[in-house]
């Protein structure tokens, strides 16, 4: 890691740093590493103190430090290493390095060699001969964990190491100075509003996020859908970081989520502002291959990206879209990934997946306060990395993995080791259901045993590198995938690391479930991985239309009560632009299904025939999609249905279709899915949808984890349904509904088609500035509000706000947000 210290402009690094320069978001898929100084310390600290090197006055040294400074455009930059051993004879000084690996002798001496290794040799022998001794040599020992045999590779410093090094510390240092200059240009200059007439809330909204990033607090910013909330943020954002000297970055659960970003960005460059930007994705979404291979003799781009990155750099506008990377990438020849990440260093805003803050095996970003992080949509942020900490590992990947080692064996006696090793996983697998504890729902609760499965995952690191060699070595290249992210082997220890990632962070909150298919960590509680994160940022603000109730959400994420603050945005349209329908007398409870489908059925026919324009229908699941679906027909309606398979050209299609039945095509019926790419994250046109049906609470289906997740809230707060299911449940219903009326001019309405709509512990989640109305024949209310175009609904509510109950029935129902006092005890 690089350490700056911009006021004595001075800069430490390791050899490390100069190696992962090489290698940083280009690394092989295969390669990991991490645990193998750790499982070859002792060997170390054995083949260090052994006898027999040199003799007479010859001397050996163990664990040499040295430390390298040049002057580097008026910086001070230090360079740090520390050598294994040196010794010191009369014909000269040799600098040795000593690895260890999972191969036996014989298969070590067929390996053709270990560039990274004697990458980072080299640059030893060029620190060396800087600081002490002339034209030092390097001597590579690498040493069998396995059976103790060694081989030795020599070693000598290319001639053009001292280039590409000095070479290297100059675009840092000079990209620093851009920075700084870029900052203090930024400082003083003017951070206009992205829009001329700001809507009513907008300012205020703005100034709560500017207070939250210049005072360092936590703000909940709690807006429906359509009050702007991305001008707000930004502004608020884009003024505290620059008066603070900061970096934001905007963490979003979808990709989509982020084209309204990129607009806003540009509307307020073009009215002023000074920003650089860059939006980060996936190294999939990124790669220039079809298949990603990041080693330099299989990617043109990556061989030789760093000597052609600065120049690609330069060529970046200051609002760097993903489009505009990969434009610039293929005309550099450079890496679209690192190319991005390495303008993420110097960006004001970095637009990217929220994992590259918070998923603990990522994160890339927000680690320490120089950043201010903005979370959209952030109702999914706890699910989302619930499901990161939740890692399983199955039957499936571990015996391909087990057959790949083993018809690789049969001609190479080199993947014995892993084939040995693969069975050792897969009865490790087996003999966790030994240690079964109780059954919930058809799964086994297991204590799985840690230190076995970290020793598995040691072990498999400490040959991930012989691997790679092994795949790629020629006459073993054909029995396995030429793409390394299809490798069986890669694939299982990947899945292993995360598995062992995670159990080694859990604690009390984490169970193990074990089917015969599948062992899998169950989070229940995502604070203790949350809370630290948001703990080191400057600030953070969290922002939905649906954070309700909100101590339940500062619970989830860990935030520090009395650093936390909540802002809540009014709509900005009429309350009577809007009618919201709930249902009574008929259910979508799965037990209700064959009794009342034929009344769901109707009462969806019935109500996108009484809207006049586009109206989207959204279930609970696929099933109950394609269910009701099947019994309904609009012959003068266009039917768009959203596939389990959709992809992002199809999803395209389908949302250019909806924008065009607003200009004069036949009216289209969206049927979808709750908590899916259409119900939330999407932005249509203002007047794109008349009516939302929404069909039933999306609750989590009956599972393991499930019930796990409901028993700890039971334990913590006495109301486990509510905060497991209900409340996940009800969320995705109020984010579907905020796709229609999304302007002061709109006219729209909500169909909440089920009789738990009206009861307390579903309506006490539905906004307060719902007015909700009960219908049984909701298409004769929806003629009524519609017949009336263009004017005030003359509507009276059909009786009590379902959500009038008072709050103390149960801990989850909330009307405003509550402070921290107000908060529910946990109980212990």
């Amino acid at each position: 890691m690089l350490r700056w210290n911009d006021d004595l402009r001075t800069l430490d690094l390791a050899v490390g740093d100069l190696l992962a320069a090489g290698e940083r978001h280009l690394r092989g898929l295969a390669m990991s590493g991490r645990a193998r100084l750790a499982a070859g310390s002792a060997l170390h600290r054995d083949v260090q103190a052994d006898g027999g090197r040199g003799d007479g006055d010859d001397v050996w040294s163990n664990e040499v430090r040295l430390r390298h400074r040049r002057a580097v455009r008026e910086w001070t930059v230090t360079v740090h290493a520390r050598l294994d051993g040196v010794l010191e004879t009369e014909d000269g000084v040799v600098v040795e390095e000593i690895k260890s690996s999972g191969l036996p002798m014989s298969s070590l001496a067929a390996v053709e060699g270990f560039p990274a290794w004697e990458k980072q040799l080299a640059l030893y022998l060029w620190m060396a001969r800087c600081e002490r001794w002339d034209a030092p040599r390097g001597l590579l020992r690498v040493v069998s964990l396995l059976d103790g045999g060694q081989r030795f590779v020599p070693v000598t410093e290319p001639e053009t190491l001292e280039d590409e090094v000095l070479t290297y510390l100059d675009a840092q240092v000079a990209r620093r100075e851009s920075r700084l200059a870029w900052q203090a240009l930024r400082a003083g200059a003017p951070v206009p509003f992205p829009h001329a007439n700001p809507r009513p809330g907008q300012i205020e909204a703005a100034e709560a996020v500017y207070a939250a990033g210049l005072l360092g607090r936590h703000l909940l910013l709690t807006a429906p859908t359509g009050t702007g909330k991305t001008a707000s943020l930004l502004h608020g954002t884009l003024r505290a970081s620059a008066e603070r000297g900061l970096q934001t970055f905007w963490a979003t659960a979808r990709t989509t989520q982020g084209a309204i970003v990129e607009r806003t960005l540009a509307d307020m460059t073009a009215r002023g502002a000074r920003v650089r930007s860059v939006t980060l994705r996936a190294r999939e979404a990124s790669c220039l291959q079809e298949a990603v291979d990041c080693r330099p003799e299989a990617c043109s781009a990556a061989r030789g990206h760093f000597e052609r990155a600065p120049a690609a750099l330069e060529a970046l506008p200051d609002l760097a879209t993903h489009a505009d990377v990969m434009r610039v990438a293929r005309a550099s020849n450079v890496c679209p990934h690192a190319l991005a990440r390495e303008r993420a260093e110097l960006a004001d805003l970095v637009l990217g997946d929220l994992n590259h803050v918070f998923d603990p095996d990522v994160r890339a970003y927000g680690a320490d306060d120089t950043w201010m992080v903005v979370v959209d949509e952030a109702h999914q942020l706890p699910e989302r990395i619930q499901e990161m900490a939740s890692p399983a590992l199955t039957r499936t990947v571990i015996e391909s993995a087990r057959q790949q080692a083993r018809d690789a064996a049969e001609t190479d006696a080199a993947w014995g080791t892993l084939r040995d090793l693969a069975d050792e996983i897969g009865d490790a697998f087996q003999d966790a259901a030994l240690l079964g504890e109780q059954v919930v729902e058809g799964e086994l609760v297991v204590e799985v045993n840690r230190r076995r499965w970290t020793d598995l995952r040691d072990r498999c690191d400490e040959l991930a590198m012989d691997h790679a060699g092994l795949v790629h070595a020629g006459a073993t290249r054909t029995l396995a995938s030429p793409d390394p992210s299809d490798d069986p082997w890669t694939t299982l220890v990947h899945a292993l690391a995360r598995f062992v990632s995670a159990l080694g962070r859990a604690g009390e909150e984490t169970v193990s479930l074990w089917t015969p298919e599948r062992l899998q960590l169950v989070n229940r509680d995502t604070a203790g991985l949350l809370g630290p994160v948001f703990g080191k940022l400057a600030a953070s603000v969290c922002t939905s239309a649906t954070l309700a109730p909100s101590w339940f959400f500062r619970e989830r994420c860990g935030l520090d009560a009395d650093r936390t603050d909540a802002h809540d945005v009014a709509p900005h349209f009429p309350a009577e632009n809007r009618l919201v329908v709930a249902v009574p007398g008929i259910s979508t409870a799965f037990r209700h299904r064959e009794r009342d489908g034929t009344a769901l059925a109707e009462a969806i026919e019935r109500c996108v025939e009484a809207t006049p324009g586009n109206v989207a229908v959204f279930f609970s699941s696929f099933a109950v999609l394609d269910d009701l679906m099947g019994r309904v027909g609009w012959p003068d309606r266009a039917v768009l249905r959203q596939t389990a398979a959709m992809e992002g050209l199809a999803r395209d299609a389908l949302l250019a279709r909806m924008r065009d039945s607003d200009g004069g095509a036949v009216p289209c019926v969206l049927a979808a899915v709750l908590g899916g790419i259409f119900a939330e994250g999407v932005d249509l046109p203002r007047g794109a949808l008349r009516t939302v049906i929404v069909v039933g609470p999306a609750l989590p289906p009956p599972s393991a984890q499930l019930a796990l997740r409901q028993g700890w809230w039971q334990e913590r707060f006495d109301d486990g349904f509510a905060l497991a299911s209900v409340q996940p449940g009800m969320t995705r219903v109020v984010q579907a509904a905020g796709r229609v009326v999304r302007g002061p001019e709109e006219r729209g309405a909500v169909v909440l088609l089920c009789q738990r709509f009206v009861q307390h512990a579903y309506a006490s989640l539905l906004p307060a500035t719902w007015d909700v109305r009960k219908a049984r024949h909701p298409w004769e209310t929806l003629r009524e509000f519609f017949g009336a175009e263009g004017t005030p609904s003359r509507l009276a509510p059909t009786g009590p706000r379902a959500t009038s109950v008072g709050r103390e029935r149960s801990p989850i129902g909330e009307a405003a947000p509550c402070a921290a006092s107000d908060r529910p005890r946990p109980r212990r």
